[in-house]
């Protein structure tokens, strides 16, 4: 986490290593001024950034302050809006406006900043990689660097990890007729039940056709086609009222994106 005193820990580390070039980032975000103490300090140094696992919220200043921004295909990159305990709409509205310069400067794309910034502090923003190359917010060429076994590991490592948050929710009520009754992983096959609460208001055909659509577009357009590129797969069960099963659908490939 970005704590308090951490850019002045950052700064006399670097003083001690002129010879540094990459700082490798792993964050869920933090204290806003610090990282944007930081980012000042790898701006100004003129260092390349790297993700291979995770940097979300204030870690996305540091990210975009490298020179050369790179990230592993299964590194989860979040934005949203500044966030910290006292900050007020003009100091967030202030902050956003002070970097967006520097990040405009750096090439990164107007409406990529725009969609970042216009998630709420409560919420998170995951592009694919593809859409933060295109942005420009990575910008080294090899943005998947990583050997086969790390590449098998880390994805073994996120679907055990989603699992395990879905979990969480089991019981839950997802809308006004689904439940979450739970999700289960077989290697790379990850498998999620729900419990259909009330009858269908639409024809099967219609219910599946429609809910294909809407996992497709969940999973390919997050972070998670990255893994299913690399062989995961997402599937969804549901059962009737009484438990028999009427629905299956799995995503285990993705629409080509257009060019």
């Amino acid at each position: 986490m970005l704590t308090a005193g951490l850019a002045d820990r950052f700064e006399s580390l670097l003083h001690d290593m002129p010879q540094a070039k990459t700082v490798m980032l792993e964050s869920e975000g933090g204290r806003i001024y610090e990282a944007l103490r930081m980012a000042k300090v790898i701006r100004g140094r003129g260092l390349d950034t790297r993700v291979e696992r995770n940097c979300e919220s204030a870690c996305t200043f540091l990210l975009l302050a490298g020179k050369d921004r790179s990230a592993h295909r299964f590194a989860q990159i979040g934005f949203h809006q500044p966030d910290f305990p006292g900050i007020s709409d003009r100091e967030r509205t202030t902050i956003i406006a002070d970097n967006r310069a520097d990040y405009v400067t750096a090439g990164i794309e107007p409406g990529f900043l725009a969609e970042a910034m216009a998630t709420p502090p409560e919420e998170m923003w995951y592009p694919t990689h593809e859409v933060l190359v295109e942005a420009g917010a990575l910008t080294a060429q090899e943005i998947t660097v990583g050997s086969a076994k790390f590449d098998q590991a880390r994805l073994q490592e996120l679907l055990t990890k989603i699992v395990e948050d879905t979990n969480r929710g089991r019981g839950t009520m997802l809308d006004d007729m689904t439940r979450l009754e739970g999700a289960s992983l077989a290697g790379t096959k990850m498998r999620v039940r729900h419990r259909l609460t009330q009858s269908l208001k639409t024809s099967m055909t219609e219910f599946k056709s429609g809910m294909h659509a809407m996992l497709e577009e969940d999973i390919c357009g997050s972070p998670r086609r990255s893994m299913v590129e690399m062989g995961a797969s997402f599937g969804y069960d549901y059962d009737d009222r009484s438990g028999k099963p009427v629905l299956s659908v799995t995503i285990d490939k993705c629409p080509a994106t257009s060019s």
